[in-house]
Order: structure tokens, then C-alpha cells, then sequence
């Protein structure tokens, strides 16, 4: 399959090729087309965290939590370059979270970040964890 003159794998590829931004990261590498497509994504609401918001809420979250599995999840939550990649980081840290507290503790304070990502997550994947 052909996207705009690029040989393309991704099943899907014809649903998303119209977004610029995925054209150009997909001539670097067309095998991370589904996550430049999440990282394209722009927000429709004006009232969105910037990334440092959301990076902030994160360490705030993390900030009693002391031991090293917190401190690799800060180190992650530093090198996350979108809003989507601190969203995949969720269970790093609800786990963090709950070794230090415990399960409910984590899910609650998880849970209490969904308003952080609106806007950035497809609203689909916007769920509260059960608890």
C-alpha cells in the first residue's frame, strides 16, 4: 500500500492519509505511523494543560513517594516529549503509587488525572480505572 508516494505497511493507512504531520514522520519511518498519529492528534479544547501542567500534576502525585521505582518514574515523566507518552506512564506510576500507599490510594490519585489529558487522549481511552 501506497501513502502519498510512501510504501506503507500499516493496515489502516489509507483512514490516515490526511494529516500533514503524519506524512512527514512516516517518510523517517512509516513502521511508527499509529504513534505519530496519537502524537498529531491536536486537542480541541482551548482549556488544555500544557505538558509541564500535566508534568507538574504528575510529580505533585509522586511527591511521597520516595524509593527507586519512583525516581525511574520521574526520570520517564522528564523524558516524555507529549502529553501522550506521560498517558502511557500511568501504570509506572499507579504501581509506584500503590507500593508506597496502597491500591486504592493509587487508583484514586490515577483516576483524579483524567481531566489533566483531556483534549490530548482520544476521549475513548478517557477511563477510569475500576477500583
Amino acid at each position: 500500500r501506497r501513502v502519498h508516494g510512501l510504501a506503507c505497511r500499516h493496515p489502516g493507512a489509507q483512514a490516515f492519509a490526511t494529516s500533514p504531520a503524519v506524512h512527514k514522520t512516516s517518510r523517517v519511518n512509516p513502521h511508527i505511523m499509529v504513534i505519530s498519529i496519537f502524537a498529531a492528534r491536536q486537542p480541541a479544547h482551548a482549556t488544555r494543560l500544557t505538558l509541564e501542567q500535566i508534568r507538574d500534576r504528575l510529580y505533585h502525585m509522586l511527591s511521597d513517594c520516595k524509593d527507586m521505582a519512583t525516581q525511574r518514574a520521574i526520570y520517564k515523566i522528564n523524558l516524555a516529549g507529549t502529553p501522550g507518552d506521560l498517558w502511557l506512564l500511568r501504570c509506572d506510576l499507579h504501581q509506584c503509587i500503590a507500593r508506597v500507599h496502597d491500591q486504592a490510594e493509587a487508583t484514586r490519585r490515577i483516576n483524579a488525572l483524567l481531566d489533566a489529558f483531556e483534549g490530548w487522549v482520544p476521549a475513548r481511552q478517557l477511563t477510569a480505572i475500576q477500583a
